[in-house]
């Protein structure tokens, strides 16, 4: 298989610049993955406790309206230090 244009040693996805969407779409996967990280490190969510669907639903609702106070909070009063 010959080597497209542009592409020198012909990797599959391969770019030297990457397009701004998909610059864009690796900020947004970026953002929600360090929003999923700071859940299992700070906040302590390494597992569902919750058994079901809904269970799972609802454990995870709570957790994410904690993440969402928290942020609220440091916006409002970003000088005051909120433990975990």
């Amino acid at each position: 298989m010959e080597a497209a244009p542009g592409n020198p040693k012909g990797r599959v996805g391969w770019r030297s610049h990457p397009t701004p969407e998909f610059a864009r779409s690796r900020d947004e996967r970026k953002k929600v993955e360090m929003l999923f990280a700071h859940l299992k490190t700070t906040l302590g969510f390494e597992r569902m406790r919750l058994r079901g669907l809904s269970g799972a639903h609802d454990e995870f609702l709570m957790v994410a309206i904690a993440q969402n106070l928290r942020r609220m909070a440091r916006l409002i009063r970003p000088e005051v230090l909120i433990p975990a």
